[in-house]
């Protein structure tokens, strides 16, 4: 008789991939470490912290945090997933300098901004609906979760997440920081042409 070990999508089975994952993490912050001294001519005293930890690692600069996270794949219990994300932005230049986007060129598809004040949700989805031209932009949700919708501009080859304390812009291919960026301009720029000019109470 052959018993295997059947491996389970649960706690366990993530905490054993999260502490195999610790000399993945460290080899990325090493990297990301020299690329920020090579490009941005970072220097000691410009890096505050690093930790790695449980699946998780922090590369904390005096401009930033650069943060990798492993977790085991909810739809595969042998594979993992690996996220990487630039966060805590002492200075809204850096998003915009050439120097950051030339170290980090190709490597992020979403840009997450956090609201300071909660969106209406339906209040968009009705002047989306409203506009009635799904040609020009057009909104997705489920009436029975009125909290998100997503919405799709023309042209625009991705789709904007609307929760109701934030707003992701996903994009189909990894780019640039400033170009997510300038695609969020360019989405408030169509929902402002439209008439909606707030996206807070």
């Amino acid at each position: 008789m052959v018993i295997r070990h059947q491996k389970k999508i649960d706690d366990y089975h993530e905490s054993w991939i999260q502490k195999i994952a610790e000399e993945l993490i460290r080899e990325e912050l090493d990297d990301v470490t020299e690329l920020l001294r090579r490009i941005l001519k970072l220097k000691l005293k410009d890096f505050q912290e690093t930790v790695i930890e449980n699946g998780y690692g922090q590369l904390s600069t005096v401009y930033f945090d650069y943060i990798i996270g492993v977790t085991q794949s909810r739809t595969s219990a042998d594979e993992y997933v690996l996220t990487r994300s630039i966060e805590n932005f002492k200075n809204s230049d850096t998003i915009g300098s050439d120097k950051f986007n030339k170290a980090f060129e190709e490597d992020f598809d979403t840009l997450t901004l956090r609201m300071d004040k909660d969106i209406d949700i339906e209040d968009l989805i009705n002047h989306i609906e409203d506009i009635d031209n799904p040609d020009i932009i057009d909104v997705d949700y489920s009436t029975s979760d009125l909290s998100k919708c997503t919405v799709k501009i023309s042209g625009f080859e991705g789709a904007i997440h609307f929760e109701i304390d934030e707003i992701r812009i996903v994009v189909n291919k990894n780019t640039s920081p400033r170009i997510l960026v300038a695609s969020f301009q360019n989405v408030y720029k169509v929902l402002g042409s439209s008439g909606y000019l707030k996206l807070t109470d």
